[in-house]
């Protein structure tokens, strides 16, 4: 038993294979030998560290997503005969996330969903290459909430081949959002899903907007902040001007419109309009605001081409993710080739 008394307490400090260190101070020595005999019962069973005081018990040496990554390759992928590979896809999103990124800041929704658009976007990835990038982030997913290092599991964005369905929201979802969110105090929150939803920026791209990006109406996005490295202007809207200039009244001496911008808060913002809308669900995530805003340009007779520039995609390929939202738009061009341009090009002649 490898427990002793360590000041006014008593810790329990053991090694078991394929789990790193794990040191554990309870006020009693009884409490401490009974949950190191509860944690090799468990291991000896495969089933995660026991649970204390309602927390399932961290393992001190995974902090980061790249000692997740190490952890999985040790316990997981080294027996796998595909383990190379995923070991490989794992650690290319740790590279993309920060590999220094603690592990409940990598494995958002959110980071995964832009991850998705990352591979398809910058990469030219197939739905089949994401779905084993997506493989290999559930095995991180699993571990991570068997570790507790995430509360609960995430559900992944898996691609179908084929143009797959893209969440979006309606003129009337948003409405009913931004009403609750006036109505509960949060008019900061409002002004930036009006911001995303109009301008299609990532919210990275909107956290990191400077004042010195904005002239007049249009604003531009520096490629070293842009996913995919390429600067990119687009023109406001009345909405997002009006935004702007609330943004400047509240926030004027920050860097930026949305410095301001705590990930944690947003994220606790984000839950509890999910619970009040049962009709939200769990496909839909902050970046759902970039797809509204491609969708309703698509919607309302846009061309691809500059849908694309717009959107500051790096190829066609992520655009036309979009195309079979503009059914109008292909229906004109039955009405071009009702009327023929020469004047003997007529029926039964």
């Amino acid at each position: 038993m490898a427990v002793r008394q360590r000041g006014r307490g008593w810790q329990a400090d053991f090694k078991l294979p394929g789990w790193p260190r794990i040191r554990e101070t309870f006020a009693t020595e009884a409490e401490a030998r009974a949950f190191e005999l509860e944690a090799r019962a468990a291991h000896a069973l495969g089933r995660p560290c026991p649970k204390r005081d309602g927390k399932q018990v961290r393992h001190s040496k995974i902090a980061t997503i790249t000692d997740l990554v190490d952890h999985c390759r040790k316990v997981h992928w080294n027996s796998k005969k595909s383990g190379e590979h995923l070991v490989r896809n794992a650690m290319l999103f740790a590279e993309w996330v920060g590999p220094k990124v603690p592990v409940a800041e990598a494995l958002t929704v959110e980071k995964i969903h832009e991850y998705v658009e990352y591979r398809m976007d910058c990469k030219s990835n197939s739905s089949g290459t994401i779905n084993r990038h997506l493989s290999a982030i559930g095995v991180l997913v699993r571990y991570a909430v068997e570790l507790g290092l995430l509360p609960k599991t995430i559900k992944l964005p898996w691609q179908t081949e084929g143009a797959g369905r893209l969440r979006f929201f309606s003129e009337e979802e948003e409405a009913a959002m931004l009403a609750v969110l006036t109505l509960w105090g949060y008019p900061d929150y409002r002004d930036l899903f009006i911001f995303l939803a109009d301008t299609g920026f990532r919210l990275g791209e909107a956290e990191k907007l400077l004042w010195t990006d904005i002239r007049g109406r249009s604003i531009t996005v520096e490629g070293a902040v842009a996913k995919n490295m390429e600067t990119r202007t687009i023109t406001a809207t009345t909405r997002v001007m009006s935004v702007l200039d609330r943004m400047r009244q509240r926030y004027g001496n920050y860097p930026g419109p949305f410095a301001w911008v705590k990930r944690r808060q947003l994220r606790s913002v984000w839950d509890r309009l999910r619970a009040h809308f049962p009709w939200m669900g769990d496909d839909t995530v902050v970046h759902t605001f970039r797809h509204t805003c491609a969708s309703r340009l698509v919607q309302r007779g846009v061309d691809l081409m500059r849908v694309k520039e717009w959107m500051g995609h790096k190829t066609m390929n992520t655009t036309l993710r979009y195309a079979h939202l503009a059914p109008k738009h292909l229906a004109e061009l039955a009405n071009v080739l009702e009327h023929p341009a020469h004047p003997l090009a007529v029926e039964g002649v």
